[in-house]
């Protein structure tokens, strides 16, 4: 089972902080992905000096200069969780398909009636074309300008890290090495995939995979047995305060209430498995998908940080194989209705 959980990503096409389907997914420099509806009100009342945690890795990060507004769009969960599924609009006609095909000269994205008269006119039939669900579909551009030169991103610093234009290629960067961004994607590309088919990571994924569904059944265990004890101690307590309102007359009127506190830290323990595989496979299946689906630009631009990120996760989570040992149970303690009589507590009457 375990196995074919892994082996697509339905388990982190949904947000972590609603629990439901991605709505206009936003990216944080961890590469973990949220709502952006979600990840505003987050950063909105976790906001410190300037400063919040990621809500799956706790990571700190500093919050943008236009808050949520400035966090980067995931297109690669949005085109694999809407595009895909509920169809991509046809730039010719603008009706939504689920198979698309892409003409490379145009640009354009063609229904199947569209592109059939495509093929038919004389000035386009000899236009390169190809689906999009196949794969060989044409990358998403993502195009960076150079804030100081307003030009194209055409070059990647390999001392900086980061990408560069032409102009900062022969001045502030003119005694750094540098390669040409389709050269540099190239790198990172093999690099990222080779990472990516290590079996090492394949294996860790599955082990949270598996400690991540344990973890969901004890909890589901633990908290049909705390119902039960929940009810079983109200069903006492409603007797006891039945006793005691028999011993006021008839025009007194005493209400008794008992508040049960949740344990947080239990709470989080149990949630810490299952927050893992999350964190872990939100990151890994990005990386799988901005792979196939980014072009080199993309692919220049995160392909440090993403080879550190995966890196990082993987040897700073503990060995999954000793939390699957750690099991959780709930054991409920035996009541007493006279133990929850005396707890309860008792009416006495005094003369003036």
């Amino acid at each position: 089972m375990a196995e074919e959980s892994i082996d697509g990503n339905e388990h982190v096409s949904t947000c972590f902080l609603c629990q439901d389907e991605f709505r206009d997914p936003r990216l944080l420099e961890c590469y973990h992905t949220f709502c952006f509806k979600c990840i505003k009100t987050y950063i909105d009342i976790n906001n410190r000096s300037g400063a919040f945690k990621c809500p799956l890795c706790k990571v700190e990060m500093k919050v943008p200069l236009l808050g949520a507004m400035g966090l980067e769009k995931n297109y690669y969960t949005e085109s694999k969780n809407s595009d895909l599924n509920s169809g991509t609009k046809c730039d010719i006609c603008q009706q939504k398909t689920p198979t698309m095909t892409h003409c490379y000269q145009c640009e354009q994205n063609m229904c199947e009636s569209c592109v059939t008269y495509h093929a038919k006119v004389e000035s386009t039939k000899d236009h390169k074309t190809g689906e999009i669900t196949e794969p060989d579909r044409p990358r998403d551009r993502h195009i960076v300008r150079c804030f100081i030169h307003k030009a194209n991103m055409q070059y990647y610093c390999e001392e900086c890290k980061e990408l560069i234009c032409l102009d900062c290629n022969m001045t502030s960067h003119k005694l750094h090495t540098s390669k040409e961004v389709g050269e540099a994607a190239m790198t990172y590309r093999e690099e990222l995939a080779a990472e990516l088919k290590k079996e090492e990571y394949k294996n860790h994924l599955k082990e949270l995979s598996e400690g991540s569904k344990e973890v969901q059944q004890d909890k589901e265990q633990a908290i049909a047995l705390l119902d039960k004890q929940k009810t079983d101690f109200q069903k006492y307590l409603e007797i006891i305060r039945l006793e005691l309102l028999q011993q006021f007359v008839e025009d007194e009127d005493q209400k008794s209430k008992v508040q049960e506190d949740e344990d947080d830290d239990k709470k989080n323990g149990m949630k810490q498995k299952d927050d893992q595989f999350k964190s872990f496979a939100d990151v890994y299946f990005l990386a799988s998908q901005m792979l196939d689906q980014a072009d080199d630009t993309v692919i220049v631009e995160h392909g440090a940080k993403l080879l550190e990120s995966i890196r990082t996760m993987k040897n700073s989570g503990g060995k999954s194989k000793d939390m699957q040992k750690k099991n959780i149970s709930f054991q409920p303690g035996t009541l007493n209705k006279e133990l929850l009589r005396r707890m309860f507590g008792k009416i006495t009457f005094t003369e003036k």
